[in-house]
């Protein structure tokens, strides 16, 4: 099971300093979360760095729009979150992958 941990720090492919550009896309306050760093650098691993900026650009824009305040990793793991801003549902082209 240890090989199917991301390690953010020992990573050789140069995804950190993708991952480094894409946490400048957040809020200050939420850069520094491990829990979301992991996130990221999973969606990048999936998904490539194009769709995971369009996927943060998207979500930033729903949590503006709904004036969440809270941790940033929660809304994105957590889809109840965002119906309970009263948000449309994405569509599946909204999805990222």
């Amino acid at each position: 099971m240890d090989n199917k941990v991301i390690e953010i720090k020992s990573s050789s492919d140069g995804s950190n300093k993708v991952v480094d550009e894409l946490l400048k896309m957040l809020p200050e306050n939420q850069r520094g979360d491990e829990r979301l760093k992991r996130l990221i650098a999973f969606r990048l691993k999936l998904d490539g760095e194009g769709p995971t900026r369009d996927y943060l650009y998207r979500k930033m824009k729903h949590i503006t729009a709904c004036g969440f305040t809270g941790d940033l990793y929660d809304f994105l793991k957590d889809a109840s979150q965002e119906e309970a801003c009263g948000l449309e549902t994405p569509g599946p082209e909204d999805e990222v992958g």
